[in-house]
């Protein structure tokens, strides 16, 4: 973890990037669970390297009732919502303790977008799914390798790298 952790310093550093992580280290099996667990080791590479938090919330992937595993891609292919919630800046949080400041994150995270009990699954896209399974089948390709190639192949005047990437 350390080495990682050193890793990703240095990327953020030289690289000048950001980091988007999934608090709870993995995804939510149900669009009604709030966030509940943080951890504090990005809080601190955050205040180390003096860089802000913006909470980020996506909505409209999964589904009411929870689901038995997790899903790699929005439930049915639907489109998700992305709530990008207020910076809480380095200054702002750095004197107060870690258990406040995972709280104060945690209710600006929890807080973006409809309250959880509003929350819904977006339209499903049954065509697109059909598309994909179709073509794992044709191919014997993964569900991953099918979406990326299915997505990248209704670019509209790709690039020439993307070109290189789908033939």
């Amino acid at each position: 973890m350390l080495n990682l952790l050193n890793s990703i310093k240095k990327t953020i550093l030289e690289k000048k990037r950001s980091l988007l992580i999934h608090v709870e280290g993995t995804r939510s099996l149900t669009c009604r669970q709030p966030v509940t667990n943080l951890s504090t080791i990005f809080i601190d590479l955050a205040l180390e390297l003096n860089l802000p938090i913006i909470p980020v919330k996506f909505t409209g992937g999964l589904p009411i009732k929870p689901l038995e595993k997790r899903l790699d891609f929005p439930l049915h292919y639907t489109y998700q919502n992305y709530h990008l919630g207020k910076a809480i800046y380095p200054e702002d949080i750095k004197y107060i303790g870690n258990l406040e400041r995972k709280n104060l994150i945690l209710k600006r995270l929890n807080n973006l977008g409809n309250e959880k009990d509003k929350n819904f699954p977006n339209q499903p896209d049954f065509n697109f799914e059909k598309e994909i399974q179709s073509w794992m089948k044709k191919t014997e390709v993964s569900e991953i390798h099918a979406v990326f190639y299915k997505v990248l192949k209704e670019i509209h005047n790709p690039t020439n790298e993307v070109v290189r990437k789908i033939c």
